[in-house]
């Protein structure tokens, strides 16, 4: 009874570390933004830290996840899981008690949305199925001297392989060498001769003042990323002069705002041909104006919060 016990208990700490390692790829593809921005929201990275920090934590999934499934000295393994799994809990109690209004926790990215309280019970249960490995005392396999290289390889391999996926990309000149930077914007299509169907009443006028204007379709994940990067930037600087211009079908407007919490900053919609002049089709595009006059171009990833922090200064 007792060896049916045991293997029973091998089974479920194997897909425990199936679910480590299904988090972390989830986390990697077909986005990985919107985890740096946990790190963000912490206040224990910056923009540019962020990205490395969670590339990091993703590393570690992989190996705790594969040392689980190997059942590799066991005790060890599952006790460095349950401390793991802990520290995520902690902040989803942050989510919860904080109230940040995430419906998504963020455990499997964005391809498996699950609320903090349900990521707080599934981890809670995981911690629970290892905790089992201690009053049973369940050895594990175990790596002999002459394998050591090995696993040095394995563990150097596992925690380079987010880099891999899904590489750090920084591009400082990216969308800069444009020839319309420090070009005047065709700004007057939002304000005169205006077609009611393709233009809503656009509430500031870009062509005077400092404007951060973000064009963003409804339907493009890269805009919800933007969106989500737009809005975490507001809550660290109120003072930041955002303005959403957004391009899709309306009835798709809640739904967008429900998963972007983005509904304290100022949008119009602005369809067809007009959309497509002002912003083009590589979308997110995110517009840096003084007094009608482009001064930067950024997307979700070229975005940086010190940076638009300077030019309202400026």
């Amino acid at each position: 009874m007792k060896i049916i016990l045991e293997w029973f208990i091998r089974l479920l700490v194997v897909i425990c570390g199936l679910v480590f390692i299904v988090s972390a790829y989830t986390k990697l593809d077909p986005v990985i933004e919107t985890f740096e921005m946990a790190f963000v929201r912490l206040g224990i990275a910056g923009w540019k830290t962020a990205p490395w920090i969670a590339r990091f934590v993703i590393g570690l999934e992989i190996i705790t996840g594969i040392l689980l499934v190997v059942n590799y000295e066991l005790k060890k393994t599952a006790l460095w899981a349950i401390v793991f799994l802990m520290a995520f809990n902690s902040y989803l109690f942050y989510q919860i008690v904080a109230s940040t209004g995430e419906e998504n926790c963020g455990c499997f990215g964005e391809v498996i949305y699950m609320s903090p309280a349900e990521a707080l019970i599934k981890n809670s249960l995981m911690i629970l199925i290892l905790s089992a490995v201690f009053p049973l005392k369940m050895e594990g396999w175990k790596f002999k001297k002459r394998n050591a290289v090995f696993f040095s390889v394995l563990l150097t391999s596992t925690m380079l392989l987010p880099h891999i996926l899904n590489p750090v990309f920084y591009d400082d000149k990216m969308l800069m060498d444009d020839e319309s930077i420090g070009m005047m914007l065709p700004l007057d299509l939002l304000y005169e001769n205006r077609d009611k169907d393709k233009v809503d009443s656009v509430s500031v006028d870009f062509r005077q003042g400092k404007h951060i204007v973000a064009f963003l379709s409804l339907t493009c994940p890269h805009c919800r990323i933007a969106a989500k990067k737009i809005k975490l930037m507001k809550e660290l600087n109120p003072n930041l002069p955002f303005y959403l211009i957004l391009n899709g079908d309306k009835p798709q407007l809640k739904e967008f705002m429900d998963d972007t919490r983005c509904t304290g900053i100022p949008y119009s919609f602005v369809l067809g041909k007009t959309f497509v002049r002002l912003a083009g089709t590589a979308l997110p595009r995110i517009y840096i104006i003084q007094d009608g006059v482009l001064k930067m171009k950024r997307n979700h990833i070229t975005l940086q919060q010190s940076e638009l922090e300077d030019f309202i200064k400026n």
